[in-house]
């Protein structure tokens, strides 16, 4: 994917299809599960509970009412008279009812009365009124009742789309009349916390600005699982209040209920007062009006973002990442991105939570991940195709690893060159004009076939370039492209794996060709030009200089000196951690004037001697080359005689043999000048 403005422009498209996407709702219920998510981290952030406290009908009052004092549900009203006394003296600011009295006792009127004379005696009962959300009818507590009471609350809302309870209405409008709904109510008639609504539609309620989302409802900032708030059977609250009259042990202490909103409602599973919240699907009714409660007193508030929050939040990574994977290069590191900017949308919306804004997280989090793909895949359509055809055309000249940091790299392969030392190697077969002679075409190529891939095989896997094939010649090289800081021992390692590999295919090829093959390699290592040599349409990957030349008269040496591999002083000083090598002369090639010194390598390292006649530190054949170089022919001829077969020292004796009795030439200095390539 080339240039910068075909990015901006991928990210700007993620961003935008991220936006549509959450406008039309889509990513809704996935933005909620998200807002879950963060609310049940940060609940062990929460503050204390010291505003309220519940007195809950739960199953263990019921069942308390029936084995104790033969009383079903539902109960008569006068049981709540002890309630309501109990939490009066225990220094309660004021009781809120989370039970609907819409019809008189069936116990008769005198039965509502007793409970309406508890309650008229102090302005601190609040009672609850039902609003239905279709038809926006209210059902409220019998006048006997709802007159006694300081106040009414509404305690019906609707959950999310997914059936959990995330936000409050302020109120609801039934029959031209506001309700609020219970929370506010107990705010207003019993906090002294005034509910107003100001111009500009904003809400202030005991002296904070409270936060609505687009539906003007107030996202509820639970505080923890159920029982966060503090919870206590109703049951208990009876029984002290009827032990305090009689000197009884008390269950439930008075201080756990001073200076407490106490909210009376039903957790019994029989109830049906038991809503889906993002911590559980089975929370107090009533425990949700409470926490809604304690968020106005305290301004414990999660405010909604402003509407430029979430484009922000698109836009910006969108087009961040985009652009970063044009200059993270290869394809893992580019895929650690997604993750990275992900980690970071997430890390974001924590901490924004926690100082109490809900901002979008799923819709930045798809942004991100369109831009990822659509870059990805506008890559693997243009510059994907590209690199495939790189692999194809070079996976037969190129090791794996030097084809990955070539299509990383593409402009490796411009016309033109670079002068970079290399390790250069040129082999060849021995008589192969005299095989070819002999053989049929077809025969011919398949030997020359067979020979040639298992050659490749060998330089390929120690990550060597092929050059070129002329023949039955191979030209290959390393430390380019790939830079490879080891060039000359994995050149060292190949020359002799080659000398391995043919030794292993030989019956094969005598069978082919009726006698064996043997190569001759030489090897040098030094300054060339490498590169892309040719014209703008048609191009080779190959090299320029001396050193290439030398690394070929090297080769052709192998002839003179009866040896398969030869190879400069600057290739095995360079690569002699690889193998054991000997000095076997001085040589001047043709084209150079300068003399350079050649080894035979012989054996690699922690190997076994690849030529039978080698031995470890044997100091014949150097004190015989060291005589020939100073000159002292007879010395040379005798120690150089001493060695049997060995093929170097049989060339070595007859070229002393050709200077025995004669005056050696002038300026003798014992290096081979050789006539001819």
């Amino acid at each position: 994917m080339k240039g910068v403005t075909a990015r901006v422009g991928a990210g700007l498209f993620s961003a935008a299809a991220a936006l549509l996407l959450s406008a039309s709702g889509v990513l809704r219920p996935l933005e909620w599960k998200s807002y879950d998510q963060r609310l049940r981290s940060s609940a062990a952030d929460s503050r204390s509970v010291e505003n309220t406290a519940l007195l809950l009908i739960d199953q263990k009052s019921l069942d308390y009412m029936e084995e104790e004092e033969g009383i079903g549900w539902p109960w008569p009203r006068s049981i709540y008279v002890p309630v309501i006394e109990y939490c009066r003296a225990a220094g309660a600011k004021g009781v809120i009812f989370d039970v609907l009295f819409t019809e008189s006792s069936v116990y008769g009127t005198d039965d509502d009365a007793q409970l309406a004379d508890a309650m008229s005696a102090k302005e601190d009962i609040l009672l609850a009124v039902h609003v239905s959300s279709g038809d926006r009818k209210t059902s409220y507590p019998i006048d006997t009742l709802r007159d006694a009471a300081a106040g009414v609350g509404n305690v019906s809302f609707e959950p999310d789309d997914d059936g959990i309870f995330r936000t409050v209405p302020l109120s609801a409008l039934t029959s031209g009349e506001t309700v609020l709904t219970l929370p506010f109510a107990a705010l207003s008639r019993l906090a002294d916390g005034a509910v107003e609504r100001g111009d500009d539609g904003t809400i202030t309620a005991a002296g904070h600005a409270v936060p609505l989302d687009d539906n003007g409802e107030m996202l509820i900032h639970y505080l923890g699982p159920a029982g966060t708030i503090p919870s206590y059977s109703i049951a208990s609250a009876i029984q002290s209040y009827v032990r305090s009259q009689y000197g009884g042990e008390i269950t439930l202490p008075p201080g756990r209920l001073k200076d407490r909103y106490i909210f009376v409602g039903m957790s019994a599973p029989g109830l049906m007062d038991l809503r889906p919240t993002p911590f559980s699907p089975v929370y107090p009714g009533t425990e949700v009006h409470a926490t809604v409660f304690e968020n106005l007193l305290s301004g414990d508030f999660i405010r909604v973002a402003p509407w430029w929050v979430e484009p922000l939040r698109c836009v910006v990574p969108a087009l961040l990442l985009a652009l970063l994977l044009g200059v993270v290069r290869g394809a893992w590191k580019g895929a650690l991105l997604l993750p990275l900017f992900a980690a970071g949308l997430v890390t974001t919306a924590h901490v924004a939570f926690r100082l109490g804004w809900n901002v979008p997280f799923v819709s930045p989090l798809v942004a991100v991940s369109l831009a990822f793909l659509s870059v990805r895949t506008v890559e693997y359509a243009t510059e994907g195709r590209k690199k495939r055809f790189l692999k194809h055309a070079f996976r037969h000249y190129l090791s794996p690893g030097v084809i990955d940091e070539i299509v990383s790299d593409p402009s490796r392969l411009s016309l033109g060159g670079e002068r970079k030392t290399l390790t250069l190697f040129f082999s060849d077969l021995a008589s192969f004009t005299t095989l070819s002679e002999k053989l049929e075409p077809e025969r011919l190529t398949h030997l020359l076939n067979r020979y040639l891939t298992e050659m490749t095989g060998v330089i390929l896997g120690e990550g060597g370039t092929v050059d070129k094939f002329e023949g039955d010649a191979i030209i290959a090289f390393w430390n380019a492209p790939a830079d490879q800081a080891d060039h000359a021992e994995r050149g060292l390692r190949t020359a002799m794996l080659c000398l391995e590999k043919l030794k292993e295919i030989n019956p094969e090829m005598k069978e082919i060709c009726g006698s064996p093959l043997a190569m001759r390699i030489g090897m040098h290592t030094g300054p060339v030009v490498v590169g892309n040599m040719g014209s703008n349409d048609r191009f080779d990957y190959t090299v320029l200089g001396d050193a290439a030349n030398l690394a070929s008269r090297l080769e052709g040496l192998g002839k003179v000196f009866r040896t398969p591999i030869i190879v400069s002083e600057a290739t095995w000083k360079a690569g002699k951690g690889a193998v054991d090598a000997r000095e076997i002369g001085m040589v001047r090639v043709v084209g150079r004037k300068e003399a350079t010194r050649i080894f035979q390598p012989t054996v690699r390292r922690g190997d076994m001697p690849f030529f039978r006649w080698w031995r470890k530190d044997d100091p014949t054949f150097a004190a015989a080359l060291a005589a020939y170089y100073r000159g002292e022919i007879a010395a040379a001829l005798e120690k150089f005689s001493s060695l049997g077969d060995d093929p170097v020292a049989g060339v070595y004796r007859e070229r002393c043999e050709e200077f025995s009795g004669k005056p050696l030439p002038d300026g003798w200095d014992g290096v081979w000048t050789m006539g001819a390539k």
